[in-house]
């Protein structure tokens, strides 16, 4: 069953992805943000970093696996999806510093950070960066 979903177009599949390779993005900016909090990095400074090293894989990773585009990564589809990422790493950072301004320990509040990042980022990325009209356009 889940196989099968991978493997569809449709919205859910596509989610379905989005959430597999969402996992490893999560884990690699997670991972980065933890080690480079410990290691006295300001909070901000270490998400803006983690999530960055998350957008580069994100990219790679969504355009291939989730929305299945066969293009080559040109101008439109790093600019849209930099665009997205900027307004996800405003986001992300304003809900990690805001959770743990009250009070929540850091890695709570950077995976709560990361679901609302998780959301927004799929519906931005499927709306603007890995549409057919981006995927298709002449070279």
């Amino acid at each position: 069953m889940i196989k099968a979903h991978l493997h569809g177009n449709r919205t859910s599949a596509q989610l379905l992805r989005f959430v597999v390779a969402g996992l490893l993005v999560a884990g690699v900016d997670a991972a980065l943000f933890m080690l480079l909090w410990r290691l006295g990095v300001p909070r901000g400074v270490a998400n803006v970093a983690a999530m960055s090293a998350g957008f580069a894989l994100g990219l790679l990773l969504h355009r291939r696996f989730t929305f299945r585009i066969e293009r080559a990564i040109d101008w439109t589809m790093l600019r849209n999806y930099a665009l997205v990422f900027a307004f996800n790493l405003l986001l992300g950072t304003a809900s990690l510093i805001a959770a743990m301004s009250i009070g929540a320990p850091a890695l709570a509040a950077k995976l709560l950070s990361m679901a609302i990042v998780v959301l927004s980022n799929f519906v931005l990325s499927r709306r603007f960066v890995f549409t057919s009209s981006v995927a298709r356009r002449p070279e």
